[in-house]
């Protein structure tokens, strides 16, 4: 089963919340979302790339 953006985020969400006096949560949570953006970036123009190709 495939998870969804959204989903990750919301999880990153919560644990932020449940770590609001730690710096290094923070900081690691926005490379971790900043890495997720990419992810599904990389899957859209996958998915791009995929379509032009089977033409």
């Amino acid at each position: 089963m495939t998870k969804s953006k959204g989903h990750y985020l919301d999880c990153l969400e919560l644990i932020e919340r449940n770590s609001r006096h730690s710096d290094y949560i923070k900081n690691q949570a926005d490379e971790l979302r900043k890495l997720i953006d990419d992810h599904f970036e990389l899957l859209e123009k996958y998915d791009e790339l995929q379509k032009e190709t089977s033409r």
